[in-house]
């Protein structure tokens, strides 16, 4: 006869068991999947470190092996043409005032050249003004063995406030090409020289424009347009030779000559005829300045 105890043993107690190993084994299993988690965790922020470390490592070394930015030779290049031009060691030439007005935008531009011994380029400042994007300054280019070898904008950009933000800007070049950039701004001249330089783009600044005033080329070119009689005056006017949106400048005659007369006399006929001028500047110094011309002849 069966013990009954052995029978329960067997049955209820053996059920017990597997309970338990099954429940053992499923926390065996979670405690290992945990397991590895952790680990998979610890290589892959491990490998994030370390991938952060060799990026810091390279970014610094990047840094350290960035040359700074040397802007002694310009600086001296500036320094030396400044010197000469106080000491009347230059030429100064200027050009004619050119504006351009069409319906609400008015154009200006304006050019100072100083020459050396040799006749050749040493500093060029070209004035301008643009009214449509509300900015009007100077570009000054610094000539070394007559190529272009620094260059400093000065541009004044008028707020909706009635204010204006100054900004200076300047680029360095070697063999005409621009290698380093600098800039700083200001709402006043006076606080301007005391701003600290940032890097700004190395970016060519054209001298089309101011060559092309200087030389009366491109737009620039002295074709006879009109005269106006003034109360004290007689001026010429000269540019593009259209009858809109053209830029035009003036010179005033103190003196008539017969080509001046047979001028005005076909003054239709003559319109849009180019002529080669030469001219002087009068005035100045807190006076109205003029440009007056002294002789002209068909080209």
């Amino acid at each position: 006869m069966p013990c009954p105890y052995t029978s329960n043993f067997s049955h209820s107690n053996i059920n017990i068991l597997t309970l338990n190993i099954n429940i053992y084994s499923r926390k065996m299993k979670a405690a290992l999947f945990t397991l590895i988690i952790f680990i998979l965790s610890l290589t892959i922020s491990c490998e994030q470190k370390e991938k952060s470390s060799q990026n810091d490592r390279t970014e610094e070394k990047a840094t350290k092996e960035q040359p700074k930015a040397d802007w002694s030779s310009a600086d001296r290049l500036k320094e030396e043409i400044e010197l000469a031009i106080a000491n009347d060691e230059l030429q100064l030439v200027k050009s004619l005032k050119w504006e351009k007005q069409s319906e609400n935008i008015n154009l200006h531009e304006e050019v100072e050249a100083y020459l050396n011994s040799q006749g050749d380029l040493v500093k060029v400042i070209e004035y301008f003004g643009n009214s449509e994007e509300r900015k009007e300054g100077q570009r000054i280019f610094y000539f070394n063995q007559g190529t272009v070898a620094l260059t400093t904008e000065l541009i004044d950009v008028w707020q909706e406030d009635g204010g204006f933000v100054l900004t200076e800007r300047e680029i360095a070049y070697e063999n005409e090409v621009p290698t380093q950039g600098r800039q700083r701004s200001a709402n006043a001249i006076e606080e301007l020289e005391t701003q600290p330089w940032s890097k700004a783009r190395a970016e060519e600044v054209p001298f089309t424009t101011a060559k092309q005033v200087l030389e009366s080329e491109g737009p620039f070119k002295t074709h006879y347009l009109t005269f106006v009689q003034g109360e004290e005056a007689l001026f010429l006017l000269f540019g593009e030779p259209k009858r809109e949106d053209r830029f035009v400048t003036a010179l005033r005659v103190d003196e008539m000559t017969p080509f001046i007369f047979e001028l005005l006399e076909n003054s239709d006929e003559n319109r849009f005829k180019e002529v080669v001028i030469t001219f002087k500047v009068v005035g100045g110094l807190n006076q109205p300045e003029f440009r007056v011309l002294e002789t002209i002849d068909w080209k």
